[in-house]
């Protein structure tokens, strides 16, 4: 005998998250002369796309992650305007997660000298690979 379970009554999360970030002061920043207001709360897309590409220094896929935050309308303008050069990009990117996640929590320095920071243990670590790499292929002179 199979009799219909009702479901509990359901949770409002829409509600939570609304009450969650009522309070919150977004961050903001100045690019090309305009304001741009971040989310409060890092949205999913972002963070997925950004653990989806964390390897790659494609220029496109920053955009990819850019857009859903600025808007194409503003990364088109940026692109013929060129406020800032390409290499800024990874600082905006770290920029802007932080400041998502936690408003006012780095500033556009501190995001500038993690990035270098990650960039410079990035370099050794591929000039070893390539030490590596480069003795196992040189022979030893002698013959077996």
């Amino acid at each position: 005998m199979s009799e219909h379970v009702q479901p509990l009554e359901a949770e409002d999360f829409d509600a939570w998250v609304s009450e969650t970030n009522a309070n919150i002061r977004p961050a903001s920043i100045k690019i090309g002369g305009t304001v741009h207001v971040m989310p409060v709360g890092v949205p999913i897309a972002f963070t997925l796309q950004t653990r989806r590409l964390a390897d790659r220094e494609d220029v496109g896929a920053l955009r990819t992650i850019l857009v859903p935050i600025f808007g194409e309308q503003a990364l088109d303008a940026w692109e013929s305007t060129s406020p800032f050069g390409t290499e800024a990009l990874p600082v905006l990117l770290r920029w802007c997660g932080a400041n998502m996640a936690k408003p006012g929590s780095m500033s556009i320095a501190e995001a500038a000298a993690s990035v270098e920071e990650d960039d410079a243990g990035k370099a050794p670590k591929n000039r070893a690979e390539k030490r590596a790499a480069a003795k196992k292929t040189k022979s030893s002179g002698k013959r077996s």
